[in-house]
């Protein structure tokens, strides 16, 4: 039939894949596990899949949740919210590999090289050439600002 396939082959511009689960405030060890398995699985797939179809270098891959966890283990045996440190993934779309940042010995803070979300943000705006700048007005004639003011993480960008 025409319109089935993979979506990135159907040229949709954007395409969300979650993964739930990762809210381990109890049996973490066991949990983590098996979460990390089926990412680095899927994700590994992907990448892989999206280079040798030469379509990484136009794509991005973007692998992030909403805060890190605690690296403390707590009474139930799992992590709790840990706003303080979290980690992004990004890949293709030209970026230079490299690890920006760094925590302390413990993981509890930010050592080395701090990035705000929104220096992500501007940092995915620019990947996807989106006028980070760039004014919208909502219907009601409210203006919106896209993507609050911060560089973009300098040292991933080509």
């Amino acid at each position: 039939d025409e319109g089935e396939g993979p979506l990135c082959e159907l040229d949709v511009p954007f395409v969300e894949v979650g993964l739930g689960g990762w809210d381990t405030h109890e049996d973490g060890f066991s949990r983590t596990d098996a979460l990390g398995r089926e990412l680095d699985t899927g994700m590994s797939a992907l990448l892989d899949d999206l280079a040798a179809s030469s379509r990484l270098q136009q794509t991005l891959v973007v692998c992030m949740g909403d805060f890190g966890r605690t690296p403390v283990i707590n009474g139930r045996e799992g992590r709790d919210h840990h706003p303080q440190c979290a980690n992004v993934v990004l890949a293709g779309a030209g970026l230079r590999a490299a690890v920006v940042g760094e925590t302390d010995a413990d993981g509890r803070n930010i050592a080395e090289r701090p990035i705000a979300i929104e220096s992500v943000f501007r940092t995915l705006a620019q990947c996807l050439g989106i006028d980070a700048d760039e004014v919208r007005m909502a219907p009601s004639g409210r203006p919106i600002t896209t993507f609050e003011p911060a560089d973009p993480i300098a040292e991933i960008l080509a």
